[in-house]
C-alpha cells in the first residue's frame, strides 16, 4: 500500500504528510535533484540516468538523448534522501563506480575502469554488470597491445608508474598542452592559447568541481564547446613540458611592455576614434585620455 504522485499541480499535495500505515511514492526528473526539498523521503531509487539536450552531427539538429548522470547528479540525488532522518539511496552506481572514480579526471577515471576490468580476466559480464560497452573494452585493449609491440620491437622499457598518477598527467599534459584551459572567474573556462570560452561536460568526473586548470582531450559543440576528457593538471608543468609555448611570469616585477599597456573604460566621449588601441597607447605623452589604467600581466604563476 502507498501513496503514488505524478506531478501534481500544487506542491500542498506534495508536502502533505502520508496517513498512518501508507508511504508517498514521488516519481520525479532530475528537478527534483535540487529545485525541490519534500520532508519525509527516508529511500531515494536512482537508475542513474537522465535526459540531456545534445547536438546530432548526422541529423544536424538537436534532440534529446538518454545519458548516464554525472557523479555531481549522483551525489545530488543520493542527498535527496534523510534531508529530516536517517535515509538510503538504491541505484544502478554501486561500489564498483566509487572504487573507479579518480578526482583528478576523466583519463585517470578510465584508466581506472580498464584496470578494474583486466582484474576481472577481460570478461564481457563485468561489463554487463557495470554498464560498459564490452566491444570499446576490447578496442582499448587492442590498441594497447600495439603499443606495447611497438615499444617491444624498439626495445623500449616498459616501466609503470605505479601510484605516482602525477606522472601520467605530466604526459597527457606534454602530449596535449595546447588543449589545456584555465577557469574563468566569470563562467567556465577559457583556452590557454586561443581564449576560447568552453565548458565542462556534465558526464565529466570533474563536473561540479573547482579545477583550477585542465587539459582535455578534444572540444564538442553543442549547445555550449565542451571539453571532453578532461584531467586536472599543475601550471608549472606547462612551461617544463611545452618552454615555446609558455613560460612562468615573473611574481615581483613587470615587464617595461607591460607597466606601459592601459585597459582603458569601454566609453570615453573625450577619445579618439583610435585611443582604444594599444600602439596607441604605447606612444610617448599619451594619457589616454583620462580613463583608468590597471597593469595587465597574465602568466602561469597564477597571478594577475
Amino acid at each position: 500500500m502507498g501513496d503514488i504522485l505524478l506531478f501534481l499541480t500544487g506542491q500542498e499535495e506534495i508536502d502533505t504528510a502520508s496517513p498512518p500505515g501508507s508511504r508517498k511514492v514521488v516519481i520525479a526528473t532530475n528537478i527534483a535533484e535540487t529545485s525541490i526539498t519534500i520532508d519525509y523521503i527516508y529511500y531515494v531509487i536512482d537508475p542513474g540516468f537522465v535526459k540531456q539536450n545534445a547536438y546530432d552531427p548526422k541529423l544536424g539538429m538537436d534532440s534529446l538523448v538518454v545519458t548516464p548522470v554525472s557523479q555531481a547528479q549522483a551525489n545530488q540525488r543520493a542527498g535527496r534522501a534523510g534531508r529530516t532522518g536517517p535515509g538510503k539511496k538504491a541505484g544502478a552506481s554501486g561500489p564498483e563506480e566509487s572504487q573507479v572514480h579518480d578526482p583528478s579526471g576523466d583519463h585517470l577515471t578510465l584508466l581506472n575502469v580498464y584496470t578494474s576490468w583486466k582484474n576481472n580476466g577481460f570478461a564481457n559480464a563485468w561489463c554487463f554488470e557495470n554498464f560498459i560497452q564490452a566491444r570499446s573494452m576490447r578496442r582499448a585493449k587492442d590498441v594497447r597491445d600495439q603499443i606495447v609491440k611497438i615499444m617491444e620491437r624498439h626495445r623500449h622499457p616498459i616501466i609503470s608508474c605505479g601510484r605516482d598518477t602525477d606522472k601520467i598527467r605530466r604526459s597527457l599534459c606534454s602530449g596535449f598542452f595546447r588543449n589545456t584551459a584555465r577557469k574563468d572567474p566569470q563562467e567556465g573556462y577559457k583556452t590557454l592559447i586561443e581564449g576560447t570560452p568552453v565548458y565542462l561536460h556534465p558526464s565529466s568526473a570533474l563536473f561540479g568541481k573547482q579545477a583550477e586548470w585542465v587539459v582535455y582531450h578534444t572540444l564538442v559543440l553543442t549547445t555550449r564547446e565542451y571539453m571532453h576528457f578532461t584531467t586536472t593538471i599543475e601550471p608549472k608543468w606547462l612551461a617544463d613540458e611545452a618552454p615555446t609555448f609558455f613560460k612562468v611570469a615573473p611574481t615581483d616585477r613587470l615587464s617595461k611592455r607591460k607597466q606601459a599597456e592601459r585597459i582603458q573604460p569601454l566609453y570615453n566621449k573625450y577619445a579618439t576614434e583610435d585611443d582604444w588601441r594599444l600602439s596607441a597607447q604605447r606612444r610617448a605623452g599619451r594619457s589616454g585620455g583620462g580613463g583608468g589604467t590597471w597593469a595587465k600581466s597574465v602568466g602561469l604563476s597564477g597571478k594577475q
